[in-house]
């Protein structure tokens, strides 16, 4: 990898990347849409007080080198850039868990690593696990639609914008921020489905703030494509509910909302394991766990007294219309002895 020198004429160097030599070479490549991202630059070098005037202000920035192009789709853009017509936009939306509602499930502390959500491979681990320490009583147990859910939330995330009706509809649905689906990505090794929140569920708070959560059982959707990003990933697709949880009198809307400012919508995610990973304490210990995990482990989190075997992955959430982005940190974990 290189540097490409920026600092005299503006330079295009592009490349195809593997799926595109591939359609090239099948005679159907074909330029249709494409992204623009901005992983390389660094606004700090934008100088208004430069002496030649407003034409020199991003100078710096301009002739600024940056890396050749690369074949590797995961590698050129991380940030990308959307495209909005409103030019007077303040804040933008951000993604963030959910951890305050009953049906949430919540992060725990695991060794060496901080803020994992635990999956129970099956429903004798999510037992023992309730039982093997008071603190996992809202862990999520694989391939269900009755048990705790990973909640995140769309919304500004500040509090110069008051959590109102009219603020969302003037700051997010407007400029058409409202993320109705959000993009999943998990590793197709041990994940083979996701959950999401049923249709016609429901959230909202009164003027007493006073919830109401109408959470229908879970549906489970299976991979759209492979994912372009991420080696080894699967992409699904849910969908996401109106977060209607709005300011109110007492200021304690918060009580029940991770998002400080005007809330977009809200979704629950749980996901179904590849079956090898199931197996009950009396079954076959699958050689996922041998490879990619730790097995016979008294140390899978805070408290617990029996062994386990786990694996550690991320699923990655993307807002459809925002973009914004959530990393969601995940312990398979399946009851030993």
């Amino acid at each position: 990898m290189a540097f490409l020198d920026n600092s005299g004429d503006i330079i295009l160097d592009a490349v195809l990347t593997d799926t595109g030599r591939k359609r090239l070479a099948e005679g159907n490549f074909s330029i249709t849409q494409f992204g623009l991202g901005d992983d390389e630059i660094n606004y700090g070098t934008y100088d208004i007080a430069h002496p030649s005037g407003s034409a020199y202000y991003d100078l710096e920035i301009m002739q600024t080198p940056v890396f050749e192009a690369t074949t590797a789709v995961n590698a050129n853009i991380n940030y990308g850039l959307l495209s909005l017509s409103s030019t007077d936009l303040l804040y933008l939306p951000s993604l963030k868990f959910n951890e305050k509602l009953e049906a949430a499930s919540t992060k725990y502390y695991a060794s060496r690593v901080d803020n994992m959500f635990f999956v129970a491979a099956n429903q004798q681990t999510s037992e023992k696990l309730k039982d093997d320490s008071a603190g996992f009583s809202h862990i999520i147990q694989a391939s269900t639609n009755t048990s705790a859910v990973i909640l995140f939330e769309s919304g500004l995330d500040t509090d110069q914008l008051a959590a109102t009706n009219a603020n969302r509809t003037t700051h997010i649905v407007s400029n058409g921020l409202v993320d109705g689906g959000m993009s999943i990505s998990a590793d197709s090794k041990f994940v083979n489905g996701v959950g999401q929140l049923g249709m016609g569920s429901t959230i909202s708070n009164d003027s007493d703030n006073q919830i109401s959560v109408g959470f229908n059982t879970l549906s489970y959707v299976a991979a759209t494509s492979t994912s372009m990003e991420f080696s080894n990933y699967n992409d699904y697709g849910i969908a996401a509910i109106f977060d209607n949880i709005t300011e109110n009198d007492s200021g304690d809307d918060n009580d029940f909302s991770a998002i400080a400012g005007p809330r977009g919508t809200m979704a629950g995610l749980n996901v179904s394991l590849v079956d090898e990973l199931t197996t009950t304490s009396d079954g076959t210990r699958s050689r996922l766990y041998t490879d990619y995990g730790t097995t016979n482990s008294t140390s899978a989190g805070t408290g617990l007294s029996s062994t386990y075997d786990f694996i550690d992955t991320v699923v990655f959430v993307q807002g459809n219309s925002s973009g914004a982005t959530l990393q969601i940190p995940l312990r398979i974990i399946r009851f030993v002895s």
